[in-house]
């Protein structure tokens, strides 16, 4: 019996099937599998601006009526409270904070 024997006969062919079946398995999840499931995300990511736009088109479609109710309020309605007295919004001191949080240098 020589060294080769056993790449020839029912041993080789089995060896052959397993070498066939391990590259089909690396192929498989080296390259098409990631490639698929980058596919998958885009057309996930797709999906969701579409119904992002979907969702804008109905409130750029309720704009004018809202525009038309904003302006017959507000030429109905005064404020009683003039502008100036009105109180310094809450974002100002949450931008400070967040631009210089306690304990940065």
């Amino acid at each position: 019996m020589t060294s080769d024997s056993w790449l020839i006969g029912r041993r080789g062919q089995a060896l052959a099937v397993a070498i066939g079946c391990l590259g089909l398995f690396i192929l498989w999840f080296g390259a098409i599998d990631p490639i698929r499931g980058w596919f998958d995300d885009r057309q996930r990511l797709l999906e969701q601006r579409r119904d992002l736009l979907h969702r804008m088109e109905t409130v750029a479609a309720s704009l004018p009526a809202l525009r038309a109710a904003s302006a017959r309020r507000s030429a109905t309605a005064r404020s009683p409270v003039p502008p100036t007295r009105l109180p310094q919004p809450i974002c100002r001191n949450v931008c400070r904070r967040w631009q210089h949080p306690p304990g940065s240098t």
